[in-house]
C-alpha cells in the first residue's frame, strides 16, 4: 500500500496600504494570493484589499470543496468564480497561483503572472505561468520528493530562479522559510507570498505477492535440478551397460555396480556443476539487466509524467534515460534478450525525445514571388536587410533605405545614407520610424519622419553597446537584437531589459536572422548552423524549432503565424514551409 505525505511552508509579506497578500493549506489543496492597486485607490473605496483577498480565499475553499468529481476543468471552473468579482474592478490587480494534489496527480492553476515551479531531483523547472486575466491550467503525476513552489508575481520579481533554486537546495521546508523571509521583508512589497510544498511517497519493500513468486521461482529450479539428475543417471547407465557388453571386461557384479555409481556420480556432479554455473550466470545477467532496465525505465516515466507540465524538465529525463540504456547495451551481448528489450525501450524514449524537444521535419517547397513580398523585395534588390510594415516594404541596402509600396510596387528613396551608417546590422520599422543597428557605432539609429525628410536620433539612451557581433534585429514594442553566439539582447525605451534565451535543447550555431512583430506571439530564430528555426516566447523559453536543410544555407525568412507558414530565401530562391 501507499503512503503519501504532503508538507508545506509559506513565506508571506507584511500587507502595506498598496498591496496585500496572504497563502492557504487545506488538506490537498494550497494556494497564494496576491491583490494590490494599479492606480491610486479612490477615498471612498468600498472594501480593502484583505477584504477583497479573503473573500477570493472563502470563495474559492467553499467552491472546491464541493466538487464531486475534481477535474482539472472543474478546479479551473472554481478559481474562475473565486476571481470573478476581483477581476470586474478597474484598479485592482490580482495574482493567483493554486495546485491541488489527488493520489499522485497535480493540479495546477496560474492567474495573474504568478508562477508555479517543480523541482525533481536536481532540476528546478516552471510548470505553469499566467499573464494578467488569463487563468492557465496544467495536470501531470508526481514523483517521489518532488518539491512544488507557487509563488505570487511580486514574490517573483523580489525572488529570482536563481535565489529560489539555491533556497530550497538541500535544505528542509523550515530553513527554505528561514532562507526567503529576509530577502522577501528587506522589500516593501505586501504582494509578495509563496508556498513551498514537499511530496512523498513511501512503498512497502517486500509485498506479500512478490514473497510468494520468490518461493515458487526457488521451487522450480529445485524440481529442474532433479529431473535433470535423474535423465543424467538414466542415460549414464544406459552407456556404461551397452559398453561394459560390447568390451567384454571381466568385472565381477560387484565391481560392475561400484564402476558404474562411481562414474554416475562423477559426471552428475560435472552436470550439475555446469547447471549450476549457468544459473548463477543467468542470475547475474538477469540482476544486471533489471537494474539497468528498471532506472532506465524510471527515468523514461518519470519524463512521461512531466510532458503535460514541463517539455523542457521531460526531455532532460528521457535523455538521463536514453544514456542508461546505451550503456547497458554494451553490458550484453548482442542479440540477447536482454539487448533486444533495451533496444525497444531505446525506441520509445527516441520517439519522447522528439516530442518533448519539439522538434518537427519540415519540408519546403517552392513558392511563387507574390508569395512573400518581403522576400521578393529583399531578393530583387539585393538587400543586406529588409523589414515592413502593413503598407510598406523596407529595404536596407549601403547607400539608402528604400520603400515599396505593397499594392502599386513603386519604389522611393527614403533615407540616403549621408554617413548615417557606416556597419548596418539590422533594420526594423514601428510606429512609423525606422531602426537601424550600426556595428561600428554601438548605436541602434532611430530615424523618425517629419514632413518630407527623416531626422536622426539615437535610440539607446547612455552609453553605447558593444554591437560588433550582432547578426540582426527584429522590433514589436520592444528591440530584439541578435548576436553571433547565440545571445539575444532586449531593449525598450533605449534602455536594456534582462532577458536571456532558455531551455534549448542545444546551443545555437551561426543563427543569422531573428523575426517577430506586434502581431506575432513568438520569436523566431534562423538557426542555420543546426539547420532549423527556433522559436521562443517572448520571455526567451525555448518553445519549439523546424528542421529542414533548406535553413542551412538561407539568407532571409519571413513568418506568418497565423497562416502557419514560414517562408524562406535561400539560394536566390523563395521556398515556403508549412508548420
Amino acid at each position: 500500500m501507499e503512503n503519501k505525505r504532503l508538507h508545506a511552508a509559506t513565506v508571506v509579506a507584511s500587507p502595506t496600504a498598496s498591496s496585500w497578500s496572504q497563502s492557504y493549506t487545506a488538506g490537498n489543496l494550497f494556494a497564494v494570493v496576491s491583490i494590490s492597486y494599479s492606480s491610486e485607490p479612490k477615498v471612498n473605496e468600498d472594501l480593502s484589499l484583505g477584504t477583497i483577498g479573503k473573500e477570493i480565499l472563502n470563495t474559492l475553499e467553499a467552491e472546491y470543496f464541493t466538487i464531486e468529481n475534481k477535474t482539472l476543468s472543474a478546479i479551473k471552473t472554481a478559481t474562475e468564480i473565486a476571481i470573478k468579482q476581483a477581476l470586474e474592478k478597474e484598479n485592482i490587480s490580482l495574482s493567483l497561483a493554486l495546485c491541488s494534489v489527488l493520489d499522485n496527480v497535480l493540479y495546477v492553476i496560474a492567474v495573474g503572472d504568478s508562477k508555479i515551479y517543480l523541482k525533481r531531483a536536481n532540476k528546478l523547472g516552471l510548470l505553469l505561468t499566467s499573464q494578467k486575466a488569463i487563468v492557465a491550467s496544467a495536470s501531470g503525476f508526481l514523483e517521489d520528493n518532488d518539491i512544488i513552489i507557487l509563488q505570487t508575481e511580486q514574490f517573483g520579481k523580489i525572488i529570482s530562479k536563481t535565489q529560489l533554486a539555491s533556497a530550497i537546495d538541500h535544505n528542509s521546508l523550515s530553513e527554505i522559510a528561514e532562507n526567503l523571509s529576509p530577502i522577501l521583508h528587506e522589500k516593501e512589497e505586501g504582494g509578495a507570498s509563496a508556498i513551498v510544498i514537499t511530496y512523498k511517497e513511501t512503498l512497502t519493500e517486500t509485498t506479500e505477492e512478490q514473497t510468494i513468486m520468490e518461493e515458487k521461482q526457488e521451487i522450480n529450479v529445485k524440481k529442474k535440478i532433479m529431473t535433470l539428475s535423474i535423465q543424467t543417471w538414466t542415460w549414464i547407465r544406459n552407456l556404461i551397460s551397452n559398453r561394459f557388453y560390447y568390451l567384454n571386461f571381466s568385472f565381477s557384479r560387484k565391481q560392475k555396480t561400484f564402476l558404474v555409481i562411481t562414474t554416475a556420480l562423477i559426471l552428475l556432479l560435472l552436470g550439475s556443476s555446469i547447471f549450476v554455473l549457468r544459473q548463477k550466470e543467468a542470475a547475474k545477467n538477469d540482476a544486471l539487466f533489471e537494474e539497468v532496465f528498471s532506472k532506465a525505465q524510471k527515468k523514461y516515466d518519470e519524463g512521461q509524467s512531466l510532458f503535460s507540465l514541463n517539455k523542457n524538465l521531460s526531455r532532460d529525463d528521457f535523455l538521463e534515460a536514453k544514456k542508461l540504456v546505451n550503456e547497458g547495451k554494451n553490458k550484453f551481448k548482442k542479440g540477447s534478450k536482454y539487448e533486444k528489450k533495451l533496444s525497444e525501450l531505446s525506441a520509445k524514449i527516441d520517439s519522447a525525445l522528439q516530442s518533448a524537444s519539439g522538434i518537427s521535419i519540415v519540408e519546403a517547397k517552392p513558392a511563387d514571388a507574390k508569395d512573400s513580398l518581403l522576400l521578393t523585395a529583399a531578393k530583387e534588390n539585393n538587400a543586406l536587410y529588409s523589414t515592413q510594415d502593413e503598407k510598406n516594404i523596407f529595404v536596407l541596402t549601403e547607400s539608402a533605405i528604400f520603400s515599396i509600396d505593397k499594392k502599386t510596387k513603386n519604389k522611393k528613396t527614403l533615407i540616403p545614407n549621408k554617413d548615417h551608417w557606416t556597419n548596418a546590422s539590422g533594420l526594423g520599422a514601428y510606429n512609423g520610424n525606422i531602426y537601424v543597428l550600426d556595428k561600428n557605432r554601438g548605436q541602434i539609429l532611430k530615424f523618425v519622419p517629419s514632413e518630407d525628410e527623416y531626422i536622426k536620433t539615437n535610440y539607446l539612451a547612455g552609453k553605447t553597446q558593444d554591437f560588433s557581433k550582432v547578426t540582426s534585429l527584429a522590433i514589436d514594442a520592444s528591440i530584439f537584437v541578435l548576436f553571433e553566439n547565440g545571445e539575444v539582447k532586449k531593449f525598450t525605451r533605449g534602455k536594456q531589459e534582462d532577458f536571456k534565451v532558455s531551455e534549448l535543447d542545444k546551443p545555437l550555431s551561426k543563427p543569422q536572422r531573428i523575426f517577430t512583430d506586434t502581431e506575432i506571439d513568438s520569436l523566431y530564430i534562423l538557426d542555420n548552423g543546426n539547420s532549423r528555426i527556433v522559436v521562443l516566447n517572448k520571455t526567451g523559453v525555448y518553445q519549439t524549432q523546424y528542421q529542414a536543410n533548406i535553413f542551412k544555407d538561407a539568407q532571409e525568412f519571413e513568418v506568418l503565424e497565423k497562416d502557419k507558414k514560414i517562408f524562406v530565401l535561400s539560394s536566390d530562391k523563395i521556398w515556403e514551409i508549412d508548420f
